[in-house]
This record gives structure tokens, sequence and C-alpha cells, in this order.
């Protein structure tokens, strides 16, 4: 296989980078030897048809909707007819292979390579990889096959699939397909691999000689080449730069390094006062030791103190154990003769509870019969006192039922007549004025929820009324400037889209203005249903999409933003519905394409139906909608069914804005005028109403205030005529005849009272005397009982007394154990207590020897604690002042070491990058020149072959090649003058190739292009429509030309030439035709036709 020059430099240039240090001579012998094998010509057959492609398949990509093409191993003609999507295959080959959209100057992305209308696409590319050097053949086989997938922006990501001759997917990674087509040299963005038809246009007739040159150096890759040697040079200077840099501090780096050993040394006086301090620490140490010693002793003494004061409180308390004894004997025998006199004692003392219990009984008995004798004495009096009243008063009745009261009576009666009349009156009137409240609440209650209602519906009839102001304001308005009608920033948001300057073609919009009614009766439903769409605009670049958007936020218009490509092979008819129905599309002219191709993606204007009546709504709609109808409309705004059927209909929100869709507003200004005139009486006359209703309620509240004064003068008079009848029923005759009886009766119920009283009191009298008799004798009694128990309570006193004073010798003994036990309890704590102190005490010491042997043998203490202290403190502050002075010397020391390691890794680093740099520098001076040689080289063979191609014609050319102006400068002679130099700059005018026909200039262009691909090497290359600009009989030379050089043995490449001529003139074994075929709406799989 072939090793391009760029593989070979990069090589190159890593060993460089590496820091390989093969000789001269070695490194000059190599690239030599590279660079005549990357110009060689591998004529292995082993290897003939590597990176060929064998087959392509396109679904959903650009025009096509299904194709399959089947290629050669040599010759690929495609032709057909402009349209037909012959393009669309070399598109679909570069993207496959991992080229990007843009550089087939077609899309901007790769989901606007789609078919319009389909978000989802895929391109196939099989690959030959048969062969010696074929890629991983274990692992991929004979054939490699590239599937790119291609999902619409917004809705996925778009990826690829690499499978091997199975059919297994390898791998989905991009970087696995660059170093499929790197092994296999295929380059998709060399234009000398596959050159686009915009490409070839200008290639072919409208390129400079600046871009033929750059056409030259792109096509044989030495453009790489010299992009690498411009970003080495770069980076070596760079480098250089750098390392001029740190060159620059390394005098000052040493004298910082000189400075630092100085006052080391200056450090290093200071270690005998060091290892002062440390015979210091380790006398300081040892001391802390021989203090806790001493600590320990005094605690041992202690607790042998404590245990001495144990030995002696026991020996106090066993002597007060053998005292208590003695006490306790002389107890038994005391309680015993104290037990006995007690036995003769109870039986007197049960005796004269006994007497004492009787004699209490009786005189509370004695005192609760004199209780008794009050009580009757008390109501003998109070009967004989009420008896002497009775006697009065029955006497004075008696005295006025004497005296004639007929005229008295017959005066009462009537008053009492009336009376009753005037209460049956008052309370039939109180009666009467409660039901006329009544009425009059619950007419009240009426007339307010009449009230609420006529607020409520005055609250909207005012609302309403101030909506159509407004909008009569806004159609008034719009009259003068239609603009207005979409929003008050819109005209300033206009003014400024036709001033500014756009990367695509000026914004399309508001969509509004493109729109016309066709029937005015539908303006309503379309303003509704449309609504936010008829405010949109319309971009051709997503950079014009950020900079109108900014334009809407500064204006603060409410408008969206849609993106549009080309429309040219926009069709939606077969999206319309299938039956002979209105649609919105219908009913409105578009005046835009591009507004039309917006509202059918977007708002599917060619899919919804409108109708005149709800009956035709509902026969559409009943049994679900017809083919290609998402929706059904009427004039008056009502949507009926939907996709599953059914008899539904439901209004739409109406839109309140301003029309947009009409350009006559006076018709619809007078409209509006009549809305506000009617909804301004509306309002006036619920105010009216209201008011009216007002008045009611106030007439109606005070005419309730007016009766209940009445009824509560009614019931004031009710209860002062029932206080008078009470008062007239006490004073009738009937009523002192039995007041008369009444005292007679009380007189005898007196008397009998009085009777009973007095013989009870004489029983009572009597059994008193009795009771005190008898409580007298048992005093006497109880007397003599008690001198007897008083004369055995001396005995027993004695007794107790002795038995007290043994008792105070027995406590006072307890008492003693008990705070000697006490104290011997103290004293065995504290010496538990001095013993496991004494315990911690030796376990520190003997911790604290073992620390302290850690540093050092035990040295001798000769210094207190404070003195040792005391010295450090001087030895220390003078070595802080030294540290002062220089520093911590183990920081200082590790400043140092890295100083010294810092200045020797520098120095090193400067040595070998000089040494690194001399060797590139000698390196690149002989990469150079060898690449000035490849460059003269290769522009010596494309004169050369160029000189042999444009002879073939009978023509004479010549290719000036000027690598320091960068032209290419392509001049042919048709007359086979001669083309000398030394001749007049006239003569060369009328020899360059302006000069020369459309048919010539292309086909020398044709010899170029085959001379340049002479320089280079691919496994196929791809030219489409070469022959444009060429008549018939250049164009058969041209393609002739192309087949002889295609089929010389050396030439193992594939072609793929796309031409919209007939190509049946040439034949051959090696040959495939591929006629397209335009391609066919509703069809999912375009046919072509294949000739051999």
């Amino acid at each position: 296989m072939k090793r391009t020059t760029s593989d070979s430099t990069q090589e190159s240039v890593k060993r460089i980078k590496n820091g390989s240090e093969q000789g001269s001579s070695d490194t000059e012998s190599e690239s030599e030897s590279n660079l005549e094998y990357s110009q060689s010509i591998d004529t292995n057959s082993a290897n003939h048809g590597l990176g060929t492609i064998e087959y392509i398949s396109l679904t959903n990509f650009m025009c096509h909707s299904r194709l399959e093409l089947s290629l050669g191993p040599k010759l690929n003609f495609i032709t057909g007819q402009n349209g037909s999507g012959k393009s669309a295959v070399l598109t679909a080959l570069t993207v496959a292979l991992g080229g990007k959209a843009t550089f087939t100057n077609r899309a901007s992305s790769i989901g606007n390579l789609l078919k319009e209308g389909q978000d989802i696409g895929e391109v196939i590319v099989k690959i030959r990889n048969k062969g010696p050097d074929a890629y991983k053949p274990d692992v991929y086989g004979d054939t490699i096959t590239v599937v790119r997938t291609i999902v619409r922006t917004g809705l996925g990501t778009s990826g690829y699939k690499i499978k091997g001759q199975s059919g297994r997917i390898i791998s989905t990674k991009h970087e696995d397909l660059q170093a499929i087509c790197d092994h296999l040299q295929i380059e998709v963005a060399n234009p000398m691999a596959i050159l686009t038809q915009d490409n070839a246009r200008g290639f072919l007739s409208n390129s400079t000689p600046k871009d033929k040159y750059n056409f030259f150096l792109r096509g044989t890759q030495l453009e790489k080449l010299a992009k690498d040697y411009k970003q080495f040079d770069d980076k070596m200077e760079q480098i250089q730069i750098s390392l001029q840099k740190k060159s620059e501090m390394l005098p000052d780096l040493k004298e910082e390094l000189d400075t630092m050993n100085k006052r080391w040394d200056d450090m290093e006086k200071a270690k005998d006062m060091e290892a002062r301090v440390n015979e210091l620490q380790a006398e300081q140490i040892w001391s802390k030791v021989e203090l806790l010693e001493n600590k320990t002793d005094k605690q041992r003494q202690n607790k042998d103190n404590v245990g001495e004061k144990i030995k002696e409180v026991t020996v106090r308390i066993d002597r007060i154990n053998e005292s208590l004894q003695g006490y306790q004997l002389v107890n038994r025998k005391l309680r015993k003769q104290l037990d006995d006199e007690k036995s003769t004692l109870t039986p007197l003392t049960d005796e004269e509870k006994s007497l004492i219990q009787n004699l209490q009984q009786q005189k509370n008995l004695i005192i609760e019969q004199k209780r008794l004798k009050e009580p009757l004495l008390n109501d003998i009096n109070e009967c004989k006192e009420s008896q002497s009243q009775v006697i009065y008063r029955y006497d004075q009745e008696m005295k006025k039922l004497n005296v004639d009261h007929r005229a008295q009576r017959d005066a009462h009666d009537q008053k009492m007549k009336d009376y009753e009349m005037k209460k049956e009156d008052n309370i039939a009137r109180q009666s009467q004025i409660t039901n006329d409240i009544q009425l009059l609440e619950e007419e009240g209650e009426d007339m307010n929820r009449n009230r609420l209602d006529l607020e409520r519906e005055l609250n909207q009839a005012e609302n309403t009324y101030r909506h159509s102001t407004q909008r009569l304001r806004e159609l008034e308005a719009s009259s003068r400037d239609s603009i207005n009608s979409y929003g008050q920033g819109m005209s300033q948001l206009l003014r400024d889209i036709n001033s500014k300057r756009w990367k695509g073609k000026k914004p399309i919009g508001p969509f509004g203005l493109f729109l016309k009614l066709k029937d005015s009766k539908f303006h309503n439903l379309i303003e509704t249903y449309l609504n936010s769409q008829l405010n949109s605009f319309a971009v051709e670049t997503q950079d014009d999409i950020r900079e109108l958007q900014s334009l809407i936020n500064r204006h603060r218009v409410k408008s969206q933003i849609y993106k549009y490509s080309n429309v040219s092979n926009f069709d939606f008819s077969t999206g319309q519905p299938s039956r002979n129905l209105r649609t919105m599309l219908d009913a409105l002219q578009i005046d835009n394409d591009i507004v039309l191709q917006q509202l059918i993606i977007t708002a599917s204007i060619e899919k919804v139906v409108l109708v005149d009546s709800h009956a035709d709504g509902d026969d559409i709609a009943a049994r679900g909608y017809p083919e290609n109808v998402v929706a059904v409309f009427s004039s008056d705004c009502y949507q009926f069914g939907s996709r599953n059927g059914g008899l539904s209909s439901d209004p739409m929100t109406m839109y309140r804005g301003s029309p947009r869709l009409t350009h006559d507003f006076s018709v619809i200004i007078n409209e509006q005028k009549e809305v506000v005139e009617l909804q301004k009486a509306a309002v006036q006359k619920l105010r009216y109403q209201l008011n009216q209703v007002h008045s009611k309620l106030g007439d109606i509240g005070r005419r309730r205030e007016t009766l209940i004064i009445q009824r509560c003068t009614l019931e004031r008079e009710t209860r002062e005529i029932e206080l008078n009848l009470e008062s007239l029923r006490g004073e009738s005759p009937e009523a002192e005849m039995a007041v008369l009886e009444t005292l007679s009766g009380l007189k005898k119920e007196n008397e009998h009272k009085i009777e009973g009283f007095e013989s009870q009191l004489g029983l009572l009298e009597d059994q008193i005397n009795q009771l005190v008799m008898k409580y007298k004798d048992d005093r006497v009694i109880l007397q003599n009982i008690r001198d007897q128990i008083a004369k055995k309570n001396e005995a027993l006193n004695a007794i107790v007394t002795q038995l007290d004073e043994n008792d105070t010798g027995l406590a006072k003994g307890a008492s003693q154990i008990q705070f000697y036990e006490n104290k011997k309890a103290s004293y065995q704590a504290e010496y538990d207590e001095a013993e496991g102190r004494l315990q911690e005490l030796q376990q520190t010491v003997a911790t604290q020897i073992d620390l302290c042997l850690q540093y050092g043998d035990r040295v001798a203490v000769t210094k207190s604690p404070e003195e040792i202290e005391a010295e450090l403190r001087k030895v220390r502050a003078f070595l802080k002042e030294k540290e002062k002075e220089f520093g911590s010397k183990q920081a200082y020391y590790t400043k140092l070491v890295a100083k010294r390691k810092a200045y020797q890794e520098a120095r090193d680093y400067i040595l070998g990058y000089e040494k690194l740099m001399e060797y590139i520098h000698r390196v690149q001076r002989k990469r150079r020149k060898r690449y000035e040689a490849f460059k003269q080289y290769i522009s010596t063979r494309a004169k050369r072959l160029f000189a042999e191609l444009i002879k073939k014609r009978g023509y004479r050319g010549v290719l000036e090649l000027d690598h320091d102006q960068e032209t290419l400068h392509l001049k042919v002679d048709v007359n086979n003058n001669g083309l000398e130099r030394s001749q007049s700059a006239d003569d060369v005018d009328k020899r360059d190739p302006k000069t020369l026909s459309g048919g010539e200039k292309s086909y020398s262009t044709v010899c170029l292009l085959l001379a340049l691909w002479e320089s280079m090497s691919s496994p196929f290359r791809a030219l489409d429509e070469f022959d444009v600009y060429m008549d018939a009989v250049n164009r058969r030379l041209a393609i002739g030309l192309m087949v002889e050089n295609a089929r010389e043995p050396d030439n193992s490449s594939q072609y793929i030439l796309i031409t919209p001529q007939n190509m049946t003139h040439i034949s051959g074994s090696d040959l495939r035709i591929l006629k397209m075929q335009p391609p066919e709406r509703n069809q999912p799989t375009i046919d072509f036709t294949r000739a051999q």
C-alpha cells in the first residue's frame, strides 16, 4: 500500500519529540527511503480494490425515500436528470464516512439532510476490506459496513454502527471509523477524493490561480505538511523563549545558594549550646522522677499512720461492748418487775375506763334532755303569741263584714272587666304586629337576594363595557396603523428588522401580514385558532434566530420564531383530506410560500375542516375524523367530535385582541361602537334597578323599626294591666270571707298545740331529775378506783426510772460504738484510698522511669527543677535569638537541600535542552530540505503529466507553480504555436484559460485534475458534474481521457463520476453506468436502471 507524505512526516516529528538520538546519517537515509516509498505505486494485485465502495443505501435522505446502489470496482457513472438526487449519493458517502454536513455545502447540520417530513433516516456504505493490508480482517472480514443513523435535531442523537462481514455490530465509535479511514487512506474531506458539485463548478469555471494553488496543496496534502512544520516552528520558538528565561535565572539561583551555604556554616557553630540543652532536658526529666519518688514515700508513710488509727479505734469499740452487756442484764430484771406490776394495774384501769364512759353517757343524756326542754318552752311561747294575733285579726275582720260594701263591689267588678278586655285587645294587636314584622323580614330577604344578583350582573356588565371600550380604542388605533394589531412594539421591531443586516435572508413576519380572508364569516374562528401563529416570524439561520429573539425581547413583543429551509420541493398535497371538504387553507389567501410552509407544519391548516352549521360538523365527525383531518370547526367557533368519533361540540376560548386579518376596520369599528352603546345602556339600566332596590330596602327597614316600637309599647301596657288585675282580685268580698275562715282554723289549731307542748314539758323534767341522782352515785365509785390506781403508778414509776437510767447507759454506749464504727469506716476508706494512690504513684514512677530510660540512662540531679528550668530558658533564649537570625535549623536545612536540588535540576535541564534543541534544529533543517525537494518533485510530476494529457487533445500546455507567491497558472496553446516565456505579455494573455472557450477551459482543467490525482493516493475518487461547462466534443474527449487514465494497469483506484449526460457511448467490462430516475411521490423505493 502507498503511504502519504503526511504519515511519514508525522512519524518523523514524533521521533523528534520523543527525543530520538539516532545519528544524522541514519535519519537522512531513512527519510529518503520514506520519501521514495511514499511516492512509489503499489502494483501488488493482492490489494487490488482495498478500500473501494461496494454498496450504498439511502433511506429518507434528502430527496430519496429509499435508494440502493451497487458499485463496480473500477469505473462507475451515475447519470440522471437534474433533481433526480445524483449529488445526494456523494453527500451520503461523505457523512457516512465521518464527514461533516457543512463540508457537503448542503446543510448546516446532519439533521437537515433528512427528507422533508421525516424524523429519522439512514445511510449504509459497504467498503471492500480484502487483501494482505486489510484492516483487522479477523474482526471485520472482507467487507466493512458503516451505518450512519440520522435523527431530526431535537428528537435524538445521530450515530454510527460499524459492522463486520457477518452483520454483527463491532463498534459505534467515531474514533474507530476514523481509524478505518486512516488505514484505508480514505479522506472524505480531501477534494481530490470527493469533489462535490459546488467545488467542481467553482474549480472548473471560476477558480483563480490562488484557488488552483490551494487546491493543489490540499489535494497533494502539502498544505497539511506546511501546517505541521509551522506548528512545529511555533512550538520550538516557545521552548526557546522558555529556555532563555530559565538561563537568565540560573546566576541568581547560584548566588542564593552560596549565601545559604555561608549561613549554614554559622549555624553549625551553635551545636555546643544544643548539647547543653540536651543535658539540661535529661536532668529535668529525671528531676521529675525524683519528685514522684519522694511523693510516693510520703504517701506510704500516710498509709501506715492511718493503719495505726484503725487499730486504736478497734480496741475502744471492744471495751464499750463489754460495758453494754452489764446494762442489758440489769434491764432484763427491771422489765420483769414492771410487767408484774402492770398485770395487777390492768383490771383497775379497765374498771375506771368503764365508769368514766358511763358517767359521760349519763352527762350527755342529761344535757340532751335539758336541750329538749328549751325548744318546748319556745314552742309554747310562740303558739301563745300567734294565738293572740289570730284573735285580734279575727275580731278586725268581723267588724269589716258588718259594713255595707255593695256599691264598692260593683265598681270593683266593672274595673276588672275593663282590664280584661284591654288585655285581650293588646294581645291581639301584638300578634298582628309580629306577623307584619315577619312579612317585612321575608320581603327584605327577597330584596337582598335581588340586590346581590343585580350587583353581580352590574359588575359583569361594567367589566364587559370596559373591555369593549378598550377594544374600540385598539380598533381605532389599528385603523390608523394596522401593525399595532400585533402589539405596541411591533412597528419599532419591524423598523429594526429592516435596518439590520442578517446572516441569511431578512426575517419574514409577522405571518398575519401575508394572510387574507376569502370568506369573512370565518374571521373570528381563524383569529382564534391561529392566534400566536399570526405574530410569528421565520428566519433562515440559527444566528438570525438568536439576533431576532434579542430584538423581540427588547421590544417586549410576543412572537415565536421558526427556522425554514428551501421550500422549492415542499409538497403538502398528500396531507390534505381525501374528501371534498373545505379546509382552513381554502379559506385563506397566503402570499408567501415560507409562511404557507410554516402554517402547514405548525398548525396543519390543510387538515382543519371548516363548516357552516353544527349539523354539518356533527355529520363529518360522527364516526371519527376522515383521513387527513385533525379538527372540525364551525364559523361560530365550536369544535366537533374527535378522532374516535361521537357527537360532541365544545366552544373555543375566543380571541379578544385587535383583528389582524382584516384591512377594512370601518365596519368592525361601527359594529363595536354599537356593542359599546348597548352595553352602556345595559349598565345604566342595572344601576337604576339597583338604586330602586336600595330605596325599597330602606323603606322596609324603617317600617320594621316602627312596628317593633309599637309591639314593645303594647307589651309594657299588658304587663301593667296584669299587675292591676292581680291587685283587684285581692280586694274582692269572697276573699274577705276566706280570711275569716282561715283565722278561725288557726285559733283552734293553736289551742291544741299549747296543750300538747305543756304535757311534754312535765314528762321531760321528771326524767332529768332521775338522771342527776344516778350520775352522783357513780362519781363516788370512780374516785375510790382512782386512789388504788395512783398507788400502783407510784411503784411503776420507780421501776421505770431505773429502766430509763439503764437505757440511757445503753444508748450512750450504742452511740459511742456507732461513732467509733463510723470513724473506723472513715479511717478504712482513707486507708484504702491511700493504698490505691500509693499503687498509682508506684505505677507512675515505674512508667516514668521506663520512658526516661528510652531517652538515655539515669543522670544525677544536682539542681532543683526551678533552677534547671531557669537555665533552660536562658539557653533556649540564646538559641531562639540565633534561630531568629538564621531560622529553624531543620527548616533551614530542608530549604538548603531544596535550593541545591533546584539549582542542580535547573542547570541539568538547561544543558539537556540546549543539546536537544541543537539536535532538533539539525534534524529540522534536513526535514525542511526534503520537504522542499518533495514539493518540487510533486510540482515537476504534475507539470509533466499535465503536458502529456493536454497533448492528447493536440494542445500544448504548461503549469506554472510559484510556491513563493502561492499561485498556479494554467496556460494552454490550442493552436500549438508554442509557449515561450520570452513572448510578449499580450501573447501570453491570449493563451490564458480566460481566453479559451468553455469546453477548452473545462478540458484543460480536467487534465489538471488528472495530473493532480496522480500525485496522491486514494482507494476511490468521486467527481460530481465535472462536464457541466463542456461541449459535446470536449466532453467526449475528457471522459475518454478519464477512462483511459483509470484503466492504466498501475491505477487501482475506483472512480465514481456523476454527470447529467447519457454515457451509453462508453463500454467495457470494468464499466458500470447507473441511471437515476426522478423521485415519485408516495413511493417508498426509488428504482434505477443499470447499464453495462
